[in-house]
């Protein structure tokens, strides 16, 4: 008889260990499948706006020509034609298939660069904030010129990769 009720207790010990490792277990990985839910959600709604796919852009085109228009984008850049920086259209079409043009699109606009459109340097953006510069830059590589836009952005393409 002892040894039957300290068998029933070690078995009522294993399956209340057993079920406090499985509510621990089903706590973490219910916040650890919702981090992945979200982070999955994040990668698929930037590369929709990337690629165009099923989304709009994160902005209207209003909206985007107030924003870059208060970063003085335009004193450089235009939608179609290349001034002292490449056209957005070009850029849209040049990065069209990097899956990391986002972040280091974003990355230069704030930081600046130079080398990839010629020799003029871009100066680091000091007015719009990192995530303004990440909406403008994706709705720049949201842009999908067609028709004569598009063969401009294509020749502009060639003749920076030319010099």
């Amino acid at each position: 008889m002892l040894k039957k009720v300290a068998l029933s207790l070690m078995i009522s010990g294993l399956i209340s260990n057993a079920a406090f490792a499985f509510d621990v277990k089903e706590a973490v990985g219910g916040a650890v499948d919702a981090a992945k839910d979200t982070a999955t959600e994040a990668v698929d709604s930037a590369k929709a706006a990337v690629t165009g796919a099923e989304e709009k852009p994160a902005m209207t085109e209003e909206a985007f020509t107030e924003l870059a228009t208060k970063a003085t984008c335009f004193a450089c850049h235009d939608a179609k034609i290349k001034k002292v920086g490449p056209s957005y259209n070009a850029v849209a079409v040049k990065y069209k298939d990097d899956d990391t043009a986002l972040v280091t699109l974003s990355a230069k606009a704030k930081k600046g660069g130079a080398g990839v459109w010629g020799m003029a340097p871009m100066p680091p953006n000091m007015i719009a904030s990192e995530e303004e510069i990440t909406a403008l830059v994706t709705y720049i590589l949201a842009l999908n010129p067609e028709g004569d836009d598009l063969k401009a952005a294509q020749d502009e393409i060639a003749a920076a990769t030319a010099k």
